[in-house]
């Protein structure tokens, strides 16, 4: 819109106090990565709990194997941002590229295995 004369500040200050309405946080909403997101929607339906200690590369991997040939429940514990630890509690489908595939009880969850802290039965 092309405004062809100028605004007195009263006028501008009144459209503000009685026509304007700010979305606030709504419009940044948008600007916000795809994987972004999906992390934070991850966090928020998992309680961050105390870091357990990390487990050796090869623990790890046995751990991990064990649990999806034993198709029992299992709880992984994720690391997010370098600094939030979860417990994602679900069955390890398996493992392919470096990614583990976790069928929690919202959906197939895929974590990269450096991510991954440490594997304990439930």
């Amino acid at each position: 819109m092309v405004v062809k004369h100028p605004v007195s500040d009263k006028v501008a200050q009144n459209f503000i106090d009685h026509y304007y309405y700010d979305r606030g946080m709504m419009k940044w909403h948008g600007f916000m990565l795809s994987d972004h997101v999906a992390s934070l929607k991850q966090v928020k339906h998992h309680k961050i709990i105390q870091k357990q200690r990390r487990q050796n590369h090869d623990v790890l991997l046995k751990a991990i194997e064990h649990a999806a040939s034993s198709h029992r429940a299992m709880i992984a514990q994720i690391n997010i941002y370098e600094r939030d630890h979860f417990d994602l509690y679900g069955v390890i489908l398996g493992m392919q590229h470096g990614i583990v595939f976790i069928n929690s009880s919202d959906a197939v969850v895929r974590v990269k295995l450096s991510d991954v802290e440490n594997v304990r039965m439930k």
